[in-house]
C-alpha cells in the first residue's frame, strides 16, 4: 500500500488512528511539532518534526511519498487561544498543507473537523450537514476557515473530506471529557438526575473507524464535509450513569432543577460552561453514513463504561 501521513499522530485521536492504520497494513509518516520516536509511541513509521503550525510551516520531507493526507493536528478548544492563535494554526496551517500536499502528488485529503464550525457548544434544533454556520468561537471560526482550504484542495483526481465530529471521548481524552470522568469516579452525590438534555458525542473508537474507512473507500469516492459521531444521544445524567456503571458503582445521582444548577454559572457570565453541561447538541450523521455505507461500530452506553472502567485503578 502507498504510504499515509498522519499529522498528530502523537496525540489522543492520533495514537488510536496510527494503531488502526498499521493494523489495516499502511505505511505511515507521522508527523508532530516535536520528533516522538515511533518505537517509543508503540508505532512503526517514520518519524517527522515540523516545528510550530502555522502559514510558514515545511511540510515537504513529511509528504514525501504518500498519496494521503489525514490532518488531526491543531489548536484545541479547550486551552481558551484567542483569534489570532486559532486562525494561524487552525486555519492558515492548514492551508499551506494542503498547497503542498497538491504539490507533493497527495490524491485524498482527510481533515479532522468539529461540529463547533457550524455551532458553539449547543443547539436547540438537531444539527444536520444543511446546518447553516452560527459558529461565533475563535476555533470553531478557524476550524470553518480550514474546511474552506480543505475544500480548494480538490481537483481533478483529487478529493478532500472533512469530519465535523462533537466531543471525542475515551480512556486519555483530555480538557472536558477527563474532568467528567474525574468527577464521577470521586463518587460523591451529584445533583445531575433530572437533567435530560441530548448530546450526541464521537467515542474515539468511532471516528478511528470512520476516517479508516474514508482511506479504505476508493479515490473516486465521495469528497465533501460530514457530521461524525455516536448513534446514540446521551445526557449529563446518563454520562455520569454510565461511567460509573462502568466503575461498577451506584450512580449515586440525587434530583435538582436544572435552572438552579444553571443560574450560578449564568449569572457569573459562564454561558458556555452552562450550555456545555445542560444544553442540547445533537448530531445527525446520516449523510457521512450513507455516502461512505458506515456504521459507528460501538454503542456510546458500551463506549461510556469502558471510559468509565478505565479510571477504575487510578481515580477515586
Amino acid at each position: 500500500m502507498a504510504r499515509i501521513l498522519v499529522t498528530g499522530s502523537s496525540g489522543f485521536v492520533g495514537h488510536h488512528l496510527v494503531s488502526r492504520l498499521i493494523g489495516d497494513g499502511h505505511s505511515l509518516n507521522l508527523a508532530n511539532r516535536t520528533l516522538v520516536d515511533p518505537a517509543t509511541a508503540g508505532h512503526d513509521g517514520h518519524a517527522f518534526s515540523v516545528g510550530d503550525i502555522g502559514p510558514e510551516t515545511d511540510w515537504r520531507a513529511a509528504l514525501a511519498g504518500c498519496h494521503t493526507v489525514i490532518h488531526l493536528a491543531g489548536q484545541t478548544a479547550s486551552t481558551g487561544p484567542g483569534d489570532t492563535v486559532c486562525e494561524r494554526v487552525n486555519a492558515l496551517g492548514t492551508r499551506k498543507l494542503t498547497e503542498q500536499a497538491a504539490d507533493a502528488g497527495v490524491s485524498t485529503f482527510v481533515f479532522l473537523s468539529s461540529v463547533m464550525a457550524l455551532v458553539d457548544n449547543w443547539s436547540a434544533a438537531v444539527v444536520t450537514d444543511a446546518t447553516a454556520s452560527v459558529a461565533t468561537s475563535p476555533y470553531g471560526m478557524s476550524k470553518r476557515h480550514a474546511e474552506q482550504h480543505v475544500s480548494a484542495f480538490v481537483r481533478q483526481g483529487r478529493r478532500s473530506v472533512s469530519l465535523r465530529t462533537p466531543m471525542i471521548y475515551g480512556a486519555g481524552a483530555k480538557g472536558n471529557w477527563r474532568r467528567l470522568q474525574q468527577l464521577a469516579a470521586s463518587g460523591l452525590p451529584l445533583p445531575f438526575a433530572s437533567i435530560a438534555n441530548r448530546r450526541t458525542l464521537a467515542s474515539v473508537g468511532n471516528v478511528v473507524d470512520a476516517i479508516a474507512r474514508v482511506v479504505s473507500a476508493s479515490p473516486t469516492g465521495p469528497p465533501g464535509t460530514y457530521l461524525v459521531g455516536d448513534e446514540d444521544a446521551v445526557s449529563l445524567a446518563d454520562i455520569v450513569r454510565l461511567l460509573r456503571d462502568g466503575r461498577r458503582r451506584s450512580s449515586r445521582l440525587v434530583s435538582v432543577p436544572p435552572a438552579l444548577l444553571q443560574a450560578p454559572l449564568r449569572l457569573a457570565g459562564l454561558n458556555a460552561i452552562a450550555n456545555s453541561l445542560f444544553a442540547n447538541l445533537e448530531l445527525d450523521s446520516s449523510g457521512f453514513r450513507t455516502a461512505f455505507d458506515w456504521s459507528p461500530p460501538q454503542r456510546a452506553a458500551d463506549a461510556i463504561r469502558l471510559a468509565g472502567a478505565s479510571t477504575s485503578r487510578d481515580a477515586g
